[in-house]
């Protein structure tokens, strides 16, 4: 549904787009108004669809958002050290 507007004149309920599914949406209607009918189906008019399709083109580019990835982890670098024997020990 692209649209949709209440005329107080008339009464009506005039909603636009594609793909609408006007039984649903009698039903949906007639659920919380009490009282809904379909007057009319009409295609909806190309001039709508060109002035989108313009208004798409008119967009500027949006920025894209770059996600920085975390600090990897931690490094350990192990070497084994020789014992330290005191060449002194009189014990030995």
């Amino acid at each position: 549904m692209n649209s949709a507007s209440l005329q107080q004149d008339k009464d009506l309920i005039e909603v636009t787009g594609e793909g609408i599914d006007v039984v649903l949406l009698t039903t949906q209607l007639r659920k919380s108004l009490k009282y809904a009918e379909v007057v009319s189906v009409n295609p909806v008019e190309e001039k709508k669809i060109e002035e989108n399709k313009e208004k798409e083109k008119n967009k500027e580019p949006e920025a894209t958002i770059q996600y920085l990835m975390g600090c990897p982890p931690p490094q350990y670098i192990c070497a084994p050290c020789p014992p330290y024997q005191d060449p002194s020990c009189s014990i030995l």
